[in-house]
């Protein structure tokens, strides 16, 4: 039996979100330098050239298991 392909939603990518709703919470708190290490890891992640992990809500690089910030 063939699978109907066409009605199958990709799963909405929820690093990506949350990487993005980072950036604007520090962006709204004036933190940029953090700012720029999540938008930096968001566009790595991307790019297919970073694995992201979130640890109580903190991204972290999935290779060394550091955080972002």
């Amino acid at each position: 039996m063939v699978e109907d392909t066409e009605n199958i939603e990709e799963p909405a990518d929820f690093a990506a979100y949350k990487l993005r709703a980072l950036v604007k919470e520090a962006v709204s708190s004036g933190e940029i330098d953090k700012a720029s290490a999540i938008q930096d890891a968001l566009d790595r992640y991307l790019l297919g050239e970073l694995t992201i992990g979130f640890y109580r809500g903190k991204p972290f690089n999935g290779e060394t298991r550091e955080f972002i910030y």
